[in-house]
């Protein structure tokens, strides 16, 4: 199975069901289309992010896609703002499949010209981890070593 790595807090708040939606300058490519993905939680310091993303509801807004429960990401992003550690890195958090990519501008989302992300990847059929699997990641899309069941689904 395939698996990708995405930046903290991102990749909890798509293990929760809050972010359906992951933001790239490129389409998907064809191949992992409909195919299950291991979601694993990178290892760059949330901090930031996390700060940023309260601070800025339009990029709150923006990052987690059209339908996300944006009450609910920010419950979840000012309990980690005082206690980052409690965001998993280095570790796999669930799985998904990746649905047909749509440019961000036929959503209905307004793209400065010259500006990523323009591509809107659907994370579709979540099944979240009762626990992170700790596990070293990869940029792009890169093979997930490890036994599903192994992983606990929940």
């Amino acid at each position: 199975m395939k698996a990708l790595t995405i930046w903290q807090p991102w990749a909890s708040l798509i293990a929760m069901g809050i972010k359906t939606v992951e933001w790239r300058g490129w389409p998907a490519p064809r191949w992992v289309v409909g195919q299950r993905l291991v979601i694993h939680a990178g290892m760059t310091d949330p901090r930031g992010h996390v700060r940023d993303l309260l601070v800025s509801e339009a990029r709150l807004r923006g990052s987690l896609g059209p339908q996300a429960d944006i009450a609910k990401a920010r419950e979840a992003l000012q309990q980690w703002s005082g206690r980052p550690f409690l965001l998993p890195r280095g570790a796999g958090l669930c799985t998904v499949v990746l649905g047909q990519p749509k440019r961000a501008d036929l959503l209905g989302f307004t793209v400065p010209a010259g500006s990523a992300p323009n591509f809107a990847w659907p994370l579709e059929e979540l099944v979240a981890w009762d626990e992170p699997v700790d596990c070293r990641g990869a940029q792009g899309f890169w093979n997930w070593p490890l036994p599903l069941d192994g992983a606990r689904p929940a």
